[in-house]
């Protein structure tokens, strides 16, 4: 990606990890960065798991399939535990970042009277608050 997209990308996000919210977003963003990396963890756990029950098939090995098979229900629940919880956090995130965005442009939108004003003015749009709010739901 372009030096110019990250500089994009975060003069908008800027706002929302300098605001009153930023400790709560900065620490649901790092829990969702660890969760992705115990995820990865725990996929590269289950490929040597696969390695070795292919092996314990092959050489026809009971005692070793039977331990792999439990051993393999313990690292699926891990899983999607840690699955269930990513994705829990990062719906949270979203939902308290497009609340804080909606709430701070509302506040520019009613200060100082400039939804009125703006419904005076020519920009070519008959109904500027029904802008704003398809802006605020996309």
């Amino acid at each position: 990606m372009t030096r110019r997209f990250w500089a994009t990308f975060w003069r908008l996000a800027r706002p929302y990890w300098s605001s009153s919210e930023r400790w709560l977003g900065r620490g649901l963003f790092g829990l969702i960065v660890a969760l992705n990396l115990a995820i990865v963890w725990v996929n590269v756990r289950l490929n040597g798991w696969n390695g070795d029950f292919f092996n314990a098939l092959q050489d026809k090995k009971r005692d070793d399939f039977d331990r792999l098979i439990v051993e393999f229900a313990g690292w699926a629940f891990l899983y999607i535990v840690l699955a269930v919880y990513q994705q829990y956090f990062t719906q949270m995130l979203t939902m308290r970042w497009r609340r804080w965005l909606t709430e701070h442009h509302l506040a520019q939108w009613l200060a100082d009277a400039n939804h009125y004003r703006l419904s005076l003015a020519d920009f070519g749009t008959d109904n500027p608050d029904q802008r704003l709010a398809e802006d605020f739901r996309s």
